[in-house]
Formats: C-alpha cells, structure tokens, sequence
C-alpha cells in the first residue's frame, strides 16, 4: 500500500470510530436519563447529576443535549420504541429563515394494525429487560406531564387520545366484532393506567412483567377473546416473549374457571 493511501485510510478510521464512540455516549446519556426520570421523575434532577450519575462531564452531556427538555424527548422516542405502539421520532424544527432549530417530537401514529399486534407488543415489552423501566417511566410521565409546561405533556396529550381512537377502530376490526354489543376500550386505558399509577403506591415496587400480563389477560377478556383465538396469537409472538405469553394463557384459563 502507498503512502499515499496510508495517509486516507488513517484519518477515515479515526472518524468512523469517533462517531461511533460518540453515538455510544449519546446512547448511554439516554439510558442514564431514563434510568432518573423514572425514578426521580424531571423535577428531580439536573444533567449535572445525570453526568455523575453515568460518569461522563457535564460538557459531555451538554454537548450532545444541550437542554434538558431536548433529552426527554429523546427519552420519549427510546420509551415508544420500547413499547412499540407508537411511532415517534425527534426531528430538528426548521426557522423562518431555514436554519435549523430546537429538535421536536414527530409523531407518526401507530405501528399496530391489528389487536393481535397490541397484545403482542405488550408481550414483547414485558419480555425486554427494561419493562420495569419503561412501566416505570410511563406512571412518572403520565402523572407529571398534567402540567403543561412539561416537555412531555404535548406527547402524552397526544399519547391517550391516540391510544384511545387505536383501540376503538381494532376492536371493530376483530372477527368477531358486534356493533349491538361493541366492547367499552376506554376501559382498556383506564385499567392501563390505574394499574400502573396506584402500582407505584404499594410501598414495594411493583413486578412489571407480573403487572403487564394481569392487565393483558383483563384486555382479552374485555375484548371477548375465546381460547381458541388467543392460542392463534401464539404463532406471531417472537420466542424471547414466549415465557410472557404462556403466562397470559395460565392467567387467562385461571379466570375462566
């Protein structure tokens, strides 16, 4: 190889591997941050305690989130991936003048078309290793973001209402559905929500993964599912969510007897 070539892989390497490093702090800033506001909720720390926190300085996190409200959002866009309800995205807002501007959450609608696809990003939330912190976040968010001037309330507005109209529009979708009978889904975010918020006010910490299928095998009863249909959900959940879903099935047939 020339010198010359020498001279341009060197300074090519070096920069693939400082973006990646720099895309690994970034990642961990965002896991660190998570980790707090579900725990301490936005009033409860600064990005001078996130830096000790994960380890890093605060220039570091500063230079990759300037504000803190530019890092909830980036929270919130890892929190619905997690979930995998909702398709978000945090974009760079452009000025009048076409510079670029304060970073917004883009909201895309939902990922799910079907109620099968609903139940079964549940199961795969509860399956992930970080469903205690994503149920977690989700109580404190919920809770806090009532006030307006909360970085998250414009999303989680957005979040309940979107949640509700999903709901309704899949269960008219099912095979089964009955418009002399439909099914009440508001219920399904009620009991969603008061599981999770009162969860937080037992003492202990409640288990995640325990809470998410108690409220599943509720939604399926709610939403009329026979045995025969829930077995068929079986087919399209991945293997990591297999323990999960043999748990909704035992908490499922327990009820019906």
């Amino acid at each position: 190889m020339s010198e010359d070539e020498n001279s341009q892989t060197g300074p090519a390497r070096k920069k693939r591997g400082s973006y990646s490093v720099g895309r690994s702090t970034r990642t961990t800033i965002i896991r660190g941050a998570t980790q707090l506001l579900s725990m301490r909720g936005y009033y409860g720390f600064s990005l001078r305690d996130l830096a000790e926190e994960i380890g890093v300085s605060h220039p570091t996190v500063m230079y990759h989130f300037p504000t803190k409200d530019a890092l909830v959002l980036n929270v919130i866009e890892a929190f619905e991936e997690a979930f995998g309800i909702f398709d978000v995205e945090v974009v760079t807002a452009e000025t009048e003048d076409g510079t670029p501007g304060d970073p917004i959450l883009e909201e895309r609608g939902a990922k799910v078309t079907t109620m099968n696809e609903w139940i079964a990003a549940h199961l795969r939330l509860a399956a992930a290793p970080d469903n205690q912190v994503m149920t977690d976040l989700d109580r404190v968010f919920t809770v806090e973001s009532v006030n307006d001037s909360h970085p998250a309330h414009d999303h989680f507005s957005y979040r309940v209402d979107a949640m509700l109209q999903l709901l309704e529009k899949l269960a008219k979708e099912m095979p089964d559905y009955d418009p002399e009978n439909p099914v009440d889904t508001r219920r399904l975010v009620e009991r969603w929500y008061g599981m999770v918020i009162l969860g937080g006010w037992d003492g202990e910490r409640f288990d995640s993964r325990e809470l998410i299928i108690k409220y599943l095998a509720f939604a399926v009863r709610e939403l009329r599912y026979s045995a025969e249909q829930l077995l068929a959900l079986g087919s399209m959940i991945p293997r990591k969510a297999a323990a999960p879903f043999q748990q909704l099935l035992v908490e499922y047939s327990s009820a019906q007897n």
